[in-house]
């Protein structure tokens, strides 16, 4: 169940900014992420569960999803023209994506696998879904 914190007034973030954001928690929502809270992540909208960001809009053409280093490394290589990386993200795990690129079932995807990658592990083991490349 989506659950709303601080940062969430209309107008603090850019239009763009907010209409991906509504777009990451109506997918999140689509999905049945348990436990997700809208909250903010170095000043941007973002996703959280357990309290750790799993996704954030970092500008509005740009997401930045948690992902484990190899799933990382997999989609740079299949869809470079979605997924980049700059030197800030290099050897973490977070990648950048572009909004207006990424299809919808391609973002869930994306987020459910995310999500299972910072929550706890009871909570991701009760969800029961694994996260497909």
């Amino acid at each position: 169940m989506l659950s709303f914190a601080r940062g969430e007034r209309a107008g603090q973030w850019p239009a763009k900014s907010t209409s991906s954001f509504e777009r990451l928690k109506r997918l999140a929502a689509e999905a049945g992420l348990p436990d997700v809270e809208a909250s903010t992540s170095y000043g941007n909208p973002a996703l959280k569960v357990a309290g750790k960001s799993f996704v954030a809009v970092k500008n509005p053409e740009t997401i930045v999803i948690s992902i484990s280093l190899d799933d990382k490394d997999h989609l740079l290589e299949m869809a470079p023209d979605i997924y980049f990386q700059t030197d800030h993200y290099v050897g973490w795990p977070h990648l950048p994506l572009r909004a207006a690129l990424i299809g919808d079932e391609e973002l869930r995807l994306r987020l459910i696998g995310a999500w299972l990658f910072r929550a706890p592990k009871k909570l991701a083991d009760r969800f029961g879904r694994q996260p497909q490349l």
